[in-house]
């Protein structure tokens, strides 16, 4: 069984590695617009406020749980690596884009310039996260906390994100993976970069026969 860590002592990432790492440190003066007093400050507020969808930084904090796989066994998650107090795995100085599309049908009309247009619904929110783990002494590669970000991405259900830029801003608190990426990056040998892909995963109602009943959207 694999050995389960527990203690605040991950290091917090220097943005501007994350910028460095991802070659986007041209747009770090469009991330530096808001300075908070002491008294103002809140650990768990997205770092920087931006506009037209540009990314964020913010941190996030991936809830441990359990699922049922395919062969009806059931299967925990997140109980390897935990550095909050909330003891969940908690990943500073990340990069967050959202976007959402309409569902809309668009229908020709001879003689018509233009369409006409039927909303349907909102579609789900697109969340792409980048960011960087990095060792607590700053001198091995960060092993524990690549496995445990790893075995979260590979959960076969809906988990639950702790995030102020996510929960506040979009109600968003449930995430479904899509995909992830972990490359590899000349010149950071005790950092291991990350990327990944989700959707927003929020509960409906459905009514079956008279009964009302509360069910997850995709599982």
């Amino acid at each position: 069984m694999k050995n389960q860590i527990k203690g605040k002592f991950t290091p917090i990432v220097d943005p501007e590695i994350v910028l460095k790492g991802f070659g986007i440190q041209a747009l770090k003066r469009t991330f530096y617009s808001t300075q908070l007093s002491a008294e103002e400050e809140d650990e768990n507020a997205a770092n920087l406020t931006s506009y037209l969808g540009t990314p964020v930084f913010s941190n996030i904090e991936l809830i441990p749980g359990e699922y049922t796989d395919k062969n009806g066994d059931t299967v925990p998650y997140g109980e390897i690596f935990k550095n909050s107090e909330n003891e969940t795995f908690r990943i500073d100085t990340v990069l967050i884009d959202v976007s959402q599309e309409k569902q809309i049908i668009k229908t020709n009309i001879q003689g018509v310039s233009g369409s006409v247009k039927e909303y349907i619904s909102k579609g789900d929110y697109q969340i792409k996260v980048r960011g960087a783990l990095v060792d607590e002494n700053g001198r091995r590669y960060p092993e524990e906390q690549a496995t445990q970000l790893k075995e979260y991405l590979e959960v076969e259900a809906t988990i639950g994100i702790a995030s102020r830029f996510l929960n506040d801003i979009f109600d968003v608190s449930n995430i479904v993976i899509e995909s992830f990426t972990f490359p590899q990056v000349e010149g950071f040998q005790n950092t291991q970069f990350f990327e990944f892909s989700a959707v927003s995963d929020d509960p409906i109602e459905l009514t079956v026969l008279g009964n009302t009943f509360s069910e997850g959207a995709s599982f």
